[in-house]
């Protein structure tokens, strides 16, 4: 994760977004995102749920949630089997929503 591509700004291409919104927020158990930042720059960040997937978008593009902080945020919620859940034992990854 430490140098996955992750250009400030742009979210339509960010693959530590991808695996924050599709893994963590929409199949994670719990879905939730805790961003740790500086006072200085605005201060921790939860993001919950689908809700949360359009608000850590919205802040990636406009700037308000740098890679240097999403980065140990998505790798400090462990392997992805962990983050996505036990899916009733099923090995198949349940399908990403579009939207």
């Amino acid at each position: 994760m430490k140098k996955a591509f992750c250009e400030p700004g742009n979210a339509a291409f960010c693959p530590p977004l991808g695996i924050a919104c599709e893994l963590v927020l929409r199949h994670g158990a719990p879905p939730e995102l805790a961003v740790k930042k500086n006072a200085e720059d605005g201060g921790d960040r939860v993001y919950t749920g689908r809700g949360g997937v359009a608000e850590a978008r919205a802040d990636f593009a406009a700037g308000a949630l740098h890679p240097g902080d999403l980065k140990p945020a998505v790798s400090g919620r462990g392997r992805s089997r962990e983050i996505a859940g036990d899916h009733g034992g099923s090995r198949e990854w349940p399908l990403p929503h579009k939207g």
